[in-house]
């Protein structure tokens, strides 16, 4: 079976996303529903949600790590610039700075 994986790549639907088998069926229940024990799927349809989902995602990271890095750069500490982001949007980040010392 691994094998016949190696030979034909573009076959599955988890290499056309570029994600590993195991995360495929991971994030399966969110796009596809079980009819008789069995999913029931549009490939072209589960594929494309998928991809659009993890894009989502991506772009989720990218903007939070680029507020980190801000948030860094303005003079909080790790663990407080990533408290921040819990309690605060990411676009809020420019406007940030982190307090005085405590008396």
């Amino acid at each position: 079976m691994q094998y016949r994986k190696g030979e034909t790549p573009d076959r599955y639907p988890w290499t056309q996303i570029g994600i590993s088998e195991r995360r495929y069926y991971k994030l399966l229940p969110l796009f596809a529903e079980k009819a008789n024990g069995r999913y029931v799927l549009d490939h072209d349809d589960v594929v494309a949600r998928m991809k659009a989902y993890l894009d989502r995602i991506d772009r989720v990271r990218d903007v939070r790590a680029a507020a980190l890095d801000v948030l860094r750069s303005h003079g909080f500490g790790e663990a407080a610039a990533r408290k921040w982001l819990q309690r605060h949007r990411p676009e809020e980040a420019v406007d940030a700075w982190p307090r005085g010392p405590r008396p």
